[in-house]
């Protein structure tokens, strides 16, 4: 039986599916691009940012273990709540006089966007892989702030290119898990 050609409902109904199961992550590239084009903007003020990113990205890291359930989820919820507690501190620690006296506002925001994408590429080595993919497009954003002075429109493109890359990814995981494709 040869399968038959989505119709425009059904392709747009599969994708907004898709969106809706992707929601999380796609908030969290969309914080993160508006996160990335306040630093270039005024780096001094986006340390706050920074910082409350930390916060929500616990904050759904955390609910996703206890989604997802499991017998030793609240264990799990605990570990993230560690991991990102660290990570925090990390963050405060850049605000030492010390540190302060030594980086620009330009480095320390770029600085505190990496440690970010470190953290949450970390994440989803152990909550969810989809985390590693939202890390790994923070740390491309670090790049490209560091490199080029034309922001907007790099960030717009790599925001679309991290939806197109989840979107892949998903309908890649979609297709292995549905028999007979």
């Amino acid at each position: 039986m040869e399968p038959s050609a989505a119709t425009p409902s059904e392709s747009t109904s599969r994708f907004g599916a898709v969106l809706l199961h992707l929601g999380l992550y796609v908030f969290m590239l969309v914080w993160s691009v508006v996160g990335l084009f306040f630093t270039r903007l005024d780096p001094r003020y986006s340390v706050l940012y920074w910082e409350a990113t930390t916060i929500v990205f616990a904050l759904i890291a955390i609910a996703r273990v206890l989604v997802r359930g499991g017998a030793r989820r609240h264990v799990l919820a605990l570990k993230q709540l560690a991991h990102w507690g660290a990570f925090l501190v990390a963050m405060l620690l850049l605000h030492t006089r010390q540190v302060t006296s030594v980086l620009t506002d330009d480095a320390l925001g770029l600085v505190l966007l990496l440690l970010l994408a470190l953290a949450t590429f970390l994440d989803g080595l152990y909550v969810d892989w989809r985390f590693c993919v939202v890390g790994a497009l923070l740390a491309i954003g670090v790049v490209v702030l560091a490199a080029l002075s034309n922001v907007l429109l790099i960030l717009l493109l790599l925001l679309l290119v991290g939806l197109a890359v989840l979107y892949f990814l998903r309908h890649l995981a979609r297709e292995e898990t549905e028999p007979g494709v």
